[in-house]
């Protein structure tokens, strides 16, 4: 790892010792030093997400014990080596975006972490879709460096598909090919817009009632919308534009059912 010298030893017959954390303080006997020599030497593997770095005191003294120099610090660091994947910060990310939106609209963003040494290539992570279900057609890109996901397209129909699930991969070593990757997936779920006009389900509909009644249920006039179910966007709202001049009639909304009465 390194060796201590002390500049007496030409005069002197030195021996040489070290203490601190990783000799005589946890993690014990993790550095030893070859008296005679002053050469520090490593007994196991060490990792640096553990200990970046150990502060060792050296110390050099004669056969009689006496230091012939004041004690000299010793800062061993540990060189990271890229041993350590990247690793998503969720298990799972989830968006929503409107149909139809406009191209470059952001839906969501991914994130991962590395544990290696920070702003160093080791933890330059990259990110890109894998896969897309359904997978056609592409509808979604992502930003290597920032992991935004942006519509490459305004053909987003909620009616046709209400959900996407993304396939994502992060690799460290700035994306190159023999880097580190993790996969993670982002669920996007299609926002409804008032995109569909509701339209009757029949061309006409008949009814009778009786002379003098009032309050009567005549009918039901069932319609159709595309939208999604029980929102605004879906429930329709009905009103008489003819032959009610005299206000003898009354329609109003079905609460369970897209459907006046």
């Amino acid at each position: 790892v390194q060796q201590i010298q002390s500049d007496t030893s030409e005069n002197y017959t030195i021996f040489y010792s070290i203490n601190g954390a990783g000799v005589d303080q946890p993690p014990l006997n993790l550095f030893y030093v070859i008296p005679q020599t002053g050469v520090i030497y490593v007994t196991k593997a060490v990792d640096r997400e553990e200990c970046a770095e150990y502060t060792l005191i050296g110390n050099a003294r004669t056969k009689e014990g006496y230091s012939t120099e004041s004690p000299l610090i010793i800062v061993i660091k540990i060189l990271d080596d890229n041993d350590n994947s990247p690793q998503f910060t969720e298990e799972s990310f989830c968006a929503t975006v409107l149909e139809h939106s406009k191209i470059g609209t952001v839906v969501g963003r991914v994130n991962a972490t590395d544990r290696d040494e920070p702003h160093t290539i080791h933890t330059l992570i990259k990110y890109s879709i894998q896969s897309q279900v359904p997978p056609s057609p592409r509808l979604f890109a992502i930003n290597q460096d920032s992991g935004i996901v942006t519509t490459i397209s305004e053909n987003i129909d909620r009616e046709y598909r209400s959900e996407y699930v993304l396939l994502i991969l992060a690799k460290d070593m700035g994306g190159r090919e023999y880097g580190l990757s993790a996969t993670g997936t982002m669920t996007i779920t299609v926002g409804d817009i008032n995109d569909h006009q509701p339209t009757f389900t029949g061309s006409s509909c008949q009814a009778e009632v009786k002379e003098n009644e009032s309050g009567v249920q005549l009918l039901c006039i069932p319609v159709k919308d595309d939208d999604l179910k029980d929102t605004p966007n879906w429930r329709a709202n009905f009103s008489i534009t003819q032959g009610n001049e005299q206000g003898q009639f009354q329609i109003v909304t079905n609460p369970e059912r897209s459907e006046e009465h």
